[in-house]
């Protein structure tokens, strides 16, 4: 339905929409699954594939040995910074054997995220 938060889709290109359901249909979404994702972050169509979306989801798939299906829950992981974000709250996790839904790792402040796991 429109709104503010997806009124861009109306400014992007046929091509660029079936680019990233391709994307994601390609390591393991199902046409609905990939649909529905875009809808939860409409701003995925701006991202790059080859610059953000693959890296996140090679690292989150070799790095930090998650499965699709946990993306599928939270296909919102593509839109935090992976240097910046997903990397640093990784490996703090990592260090304390210590794993975590990505929606609790990723959606958190930094103070709440740092503060609980010390």
């Amino acid at each position: 339905s429109p709104s503010s938060l997806n009124a861009h889709l109306l400014n992007t290109r046929a091509n660029k929409l079936r680019e990233k359901i391709g994307f994601l249909r390609s390591i393991g979404f199902s046409q609905e699954e990939a649909e529905r994702a875009c809808v939860r972050l409409p701003a995925m169509f701006g991202y790059s594939i080859d610059n953000n979306l693959w890296p996140k989801f090679k690292y989150l798939v070799d790095k930090m040995e998650r499965s699709v299906e946990e993306l599928k829950k939270f296909p919102q992981y593509f839109g935090f910074g992976l240097e910046k974000r997903i990397v640093p709250r990784h490996l703090h996790l990592k260090e304390r054997n210590v794993q975590i839904p990505l929606n609790r790792m990723l959606l958190w402040s930094d103070q709440k995220f740092y503060a609980k796991w010390k």
